[in-house]
């Protein structure tokens, strides 16, 4: 597990898989962004929030539309670049490249870098109305129709 800043961690499906050492850590909400929940119900310890988004780590899958919504190696880097984009006001390429300097294996697919890129043109938000958003979901319908 690796503190991006203080009280923001990064990690795999192995960070979860001890409860105690995030307990020890501090760690009070878990995000799991993954194709399986990273615990299973009950699991944990009292006053641990935890929050699933249901995503496979391929260039197809769509981050943007959580971003939003809720605040493998590749979703986990795509979410936390999008929080250092959000909260200090960074550009895609330097949120990027401020995680790598901390975790220099840290890489995202293709289509998870393009989506950050429209989050920054949209603003640092999720504009459902903004042309591009349109733009983008019309291209995720046509992919699922045509796959």
């Amino acid at each position: 597990m690796l503190e991006v800043r203080p009280g923001l961690y990064l990690g795999g499906a192995a960070a979860v898989a001890e409860p105690d050492h995030l307990k020890e850590a501090g760690i009070s909400a878990v995000l799991t962004v993954d194709s399986e929940p990273g615990f299973k119900e009950g699991a944990g310890f009292e006053g641990l929030r935890s929050l699933f988004v249901p995503a496979l780590d391929k260039p197809e899958t769509d981050l943007l539309s959580h971003l939003d919504r809720h605040a493998g190696i590749s979703r986990s880097v795509a979410i936390v670049t999008a929080f250092l984009m959000k909260t200090d006001h960074l550009t895609f390429e330097k949120a990027y490249e401020n995680l790598q300097t901390l975790k220099p294996e840290a890489k995202m697919n293709e289509g998870f870098e393009y989506q950050l890129k429209l989050y920054q043109a949209m603003g640092y938000e999720v504009d459902t109305s903004s042309a591009i958003y349109k733009q983008y979901r019309l291209q995720k319908v046509t992919e699922k129709y045509q796959n």
